[in-house]
């Protein structure tokens, strides 16, 4: 795996502390956006395709357009849900050559070079710093479709992130 941005490699151990470690740093930021009011109200969670705004909990894209920038995830938060994205597993055969992250359509908060990872063993790239996206943002993903690539083209990438919002909003965990 490699890092966007970086060149410093990561072991499985190490991406996990890493995640971890953006959990919570996710839920710290979450009580202090008042998503929630303390840790044993929140729920952290893995994200999913449909909090990016996906009809389907799968990780598909469509591209249309070669040469171009398409978007991939369009979707406005509400006002108790933070999204934190650090990585992507990008499959060999990914179409794809990069992924902009912007707030809106104008603002560019990061852009990574996924082509790498198609040749690493585990297809798998890792953030620098990671994506995050407060309550109330306007999430905006657009993948890179070279020039040349057949369309419409279609994409398996999978992007690793977590998601912090109140229990009961999405899933409701019992406690023991």
């Amino acid at each position: 795996m490699w890092m966007a941005g970086g060149t410093v490699e990561f072991t499985a151990a190490s991406v996990e502390a890493r995640r971890e470690e953006i959990k919570r740093r996710a839920l710290q930021l979450a009580i202090e956006s008042k998503v929630v009011t303390s840790e044993a109200e929140a729920v952290v969670r893995d994200l999913l395709a449909t909090d990016l705004g996906a009809s389907e909990p799968h990780w598909t894209q469509t591209l249309n357009t070669d040469g171009a920038y398409n978007q991939i995830y369009n979707v406005d938060l509400d006002d108790k849900k933070i999204v934190v994205i650090y990585g992507a597993i990008v499959p060999e055969g990914t179409n794809a050559s990069a992924l902009k992250f912007s707030l809106g359509t104008s603002k560019v908060i990061d852009i990574w070079d996924i082509d790498k990872a198609k040749y690493t063993e585990d297809h798998m790239v890792i953030a620098d710093e990671p994506i995050v996206y407060n309550k109330s943002a306007t999430i905006n993903i657009e993948a890179f479709l070279p020039s040349g690539v057949t369309t419409p083209a279609t994409d398996n990438i999978v992007l690793l992130g977590v998601v912090v919002e109140p229990k009961g909003k999405t899933i409701s965990p019992d406690t023991y």
